[in-house]
């Protein structure tokens, strides 16, 4: 295991960027450099929602073993992740691309950029989960060697 397995950020915007070079250099110090671009987009997705939703301090963790690491994200809110159904009460069932004209500018910007976060850290994975205690949570993933396309890891 590499000799830091422990990050701990700042909440703001520089964050995600931080702990998404150090996963990377992670999964490149384990010898997996193939699960490198797996891990960026769920590290990424998971330091946001910290940043956004959770509370101080936040770090990255690397556990597990080296030929199945796990990446946690710990904060110190208590509140378990959800993800999202789609906003502005959108039905999508049925949607095909050409509805997007149908559309006005806020409900495009729903549609394509709110409550997708789990959805990526699901299909980036092989599993994960979250692990809520009295002092906060830690919201883990183990990273497939690459993205799919269907609905990816259950949450556990």
């Amino acid at each position: 295991m590499p000799d830091r397995q422990l990050l701990d950020l700042e909440p703001g915007p520089r964050s995600a960027a931080e702990a998404r070079r150090w996963a990377v250099r992670t999964c490149r110090d384990l010898g997996h450099p193939e699960l490198s671009e797996c891990t960026e987009l769920a590290v990424s997705e998971l330091v946001t929602n910290a940043v956004l939703h959770g509370k101080e301090p936040i770090q990255l963790q690397l556990s597990g073993t080296p030929e199945h690491p796990r990446f946690e994200v710990h904060d110190a809110s208590t509140i378990a992740p959800q993800r999202s159904t789609p906003a502005s009460g959108l039905d999508l069932d049925g949607f095909d691309i050409e509805s997007l004209d149908l559309l006005d500018e806020e409900q495009l910007a729903a549609i394509t950029t709110v409550g997708r976060g789990l959805d990526i850290v699901a299909r980036s994975s092989t599993a994960w989960g979250a692990h809520i205690e009295e002092d906060g949570k830690a919201v883990w993933f183990e990273p497939a060697p690459e993205f799919t396309d269907d609905h990816g890891a259950q949450f556990q």
